[in-house]
């Protein structure tokens, strides 16, 4: 269950990249901050797991950013 939500949470970090990339969300959008607040938050859980503490630091920031800007907007 732990190793799906690791790649549950690559998979979405991906999407709201392409996403915003190929113009398809608007920069800065609340669903692309949301999939970026899932993602980070399922592959820190995944990394907690492992026990790989510079993935579980990079998410949790990644975390506390989207969350931040969902809340600003």
């Amino acid at each position: 269950m732990i190793e799906m939500m690791g790649w549950i949470g690559l998979t979405l970090l991906l999407v709201a990249y392409f996403l915003e990339a190929t113009n398809k969300l608007p920069d800065g959008s609340k669903q692309y901050f949301l999939l970026n607040l899932i993602g980070s938050i399922s592959i820190s859980l995944h990394a907690y797991y492992i026990g790989s503490m510079p993935i579980l630091i990079l998410n949790i920031v990644w975390a506390l950013v989207s969350a931040y800007e969902l809340i600003k907007h």
